[in-house]
């Protein structure tokens, strides 16, 4: 560990050649099965990758390794790295502001899976959390910034995920629920694969009731109904832009080879709204395609699978075949030829996104 030092030399050039200790420490880190060890060698180690860190300025492919070295360590050490956790707290979200770097995100992602469950997380964890997230999607505005910032979004919708998993009490808070949901809103027609899966998982984990609602209700304290009313509030603010983006998604705004990642969003969300007005919203979406896009005996085929969701014939552990197989129905009935599918994406999406998308007339 002598090796490691916070006097890098001076210049970028120094960190470079510094870059290949780091990496051969975050394998020692994923070849290690003894926490405390692992937790002393990351309290060694963290001077220099703060150092590093700070010395790197915009070299994203250092700062890329660098986290990537702390992430490992993390996960080695587990719950021995917890004399660190102050300082990480402190320091990871400042890095994050001079960079808007999405490596921090994953940091960030493993030190909740690893702390979340401890008492007094909420206090500590939460403005970390509510930091990182805000200030991500505070950049991803428009669809044009989340089609620019791939990585950003992805790795955004990853830390969301898996806190809706493991903690949703802290993300289910007025300071970030809103603003987070507002962005995952245009997330869902993010062309880059990877990152548009990773904000439909995100909406399905949020929405099924056998997910984050469950977790929260497992979770007692003063927080919680504040948590559920917000959520259902939230559902009532979102569900039905949400519905015709999905939709639009499925009819041409996305690759058809993705419609099927859609529909457990769409599941997720009648189960939780229940019938107190989602099915009025999809019934008002989808009869907004023109007949010559889709007749109405297909949009009464579809409504028909999205009201068997609602009246339990097709719960969440048994997959959505019904539903899925609808929506990729109506994706074919809409994509068979260029004038149907750019009026039926016209019709649901928003007219600031029709030039975007090239629906313009």
């Amino acid at each position: 560990m002598h090796q490691f030092t916070p006097s890098l030399g001076a210049g970028e050039t120094a960190l470079t050649a510094q870059l290949p200790l780091f990496d051969r420490l975050a394998t020692l880190f994923q070849s290690m099965h003894h926490q405390q060890a692992a937790g002393q060698i990351l309290q060694q180690a963290w001077g220099p990758i703060d150092a590093g860190l700070q010395r790197a300025g915009d070299n994203q492919a250092a700062i890329e390794r660098l986290c990537r070295c702390l992430r490992y360590g993390i996960k080695a050490a587990n719950k021995s790295c917890m004399q660190l956790l102050p300082v990480l707290l402190d320091r990871l979200p400042v890095r994050f502001q001079q960079t808007r770097h999405p490596a921090y995100m994953y940091v960030v992602s493993e030190l909740l899976k690893t702390f979340a469950s401890e008492p007094g997380a909420d206090v500590s964890m939460r403005p970390i959390l509510t930091a990182l997230l805000t200030s991500s999607c505070s950049g991803l505005t428009s669809l044009q910034q989340l089609d620019d910032n791939p990585d950003l979004v992805d790795d955004t919708f990853l830390l969301a995920g898996r806190a809706a998993a493991y903690c949703p009490r802290m993300l289910l808070t007025p300071q970030l629920l809103p603003p987070l949901l507002d962005t995952a809103l245009i997330g869902v027609l993010v062309q880059h694969r990877e990152a548009c899966r990773s904000v439909l998982s995100f909406l399905t984990r949020l929405f099924d009731p056998q997910s984050a609602l469950a977790a929260l209700q497992q979770q007692a304290g003063p927080d919680q109904a504040a948590a559920i009313a917000l959520l259902e509030q939230q559902v009532g603010r979102i569900g039905q832009p949400l519905i015709r983006m999905l939709l639009g998604a499925a009819v041409g705004a996305l690759p058809a080879s993705r419609v099927e990642e859609l529909a457990p969003v769409l599941q997720a969300i009648l189960k939780l709204a229940g019938p107190k007005g989602v099915m009025q919203w999809i019934q008002e979406s989808v009869m907004q395609i023109p007949e010559f896009a889709l007749t109405n005996s297909d949009k009464e085929a579809f409504l028909t699978a999205a009201a068997a969701v609602m009246q339990g014939n097709a719960g969440m552990d048994g997959g959505c075949e019904g539903l899925e197989e609808a929506l990729e129905v109506v994706s074919d009935l809409c994509r068979r030829n260029k004038r149907a599918m750019k009026a039926a994406q016209a019709a649901l999406l928003p007219p600031q996104l029709h030039a975007q998308l090239s629906l313009a007339v």
